[in-house]
């Protein structure tokens, strides 16, 4: 027999099974080793299963950098905005004052 953690999982299960059959295990306890052959794969499920969350939660973090970097820009594009409306009105007021017609009144 090999060392149990050097054998792969199927090999230790039906050894396992093997050992319970000759000390006369009942069908209970021999369907509870047949359920561990199960076990791989749904370690296997698990893990991809784990990767997919991994690579969706970068996605998501991604995406919070990229949300924070429009918020800046858009932060900045509103501030510039703010003043060139600003820039409009003195100009406006002083063109006003100096009582030139207005492109629009003309």
């Amino acid at each position: 027999m090999r060392v149990y953690s050097a054998m792969p999982s199927e090999e230790f299960i039906a050894q396992l099974r093997d050992v319970a059959i000759a000390a006369k295990a009942g069908p209970l306890f021999l369907d509870q080793i047949d359920q561990l052959r199960g076990v791989d794969e749904d370690s296997e499920e698990i893990e991809e299963i784990n990767g997919e969350l991994l690579a969706t939660q970068n996605d998501r973090d991604e995406w919070k950098e990229q949300a924070l970097e429009l918020k800046e820009k858009l932060a900045e594009t509103e501030a510039k905005l703010s003043d060139a409306e600003e820039e409009i009105s003195e100009l406006e007021a002083a063109l006003e004052k100096t009582n030139l017609p207005t492109p629009q009144s003309a």
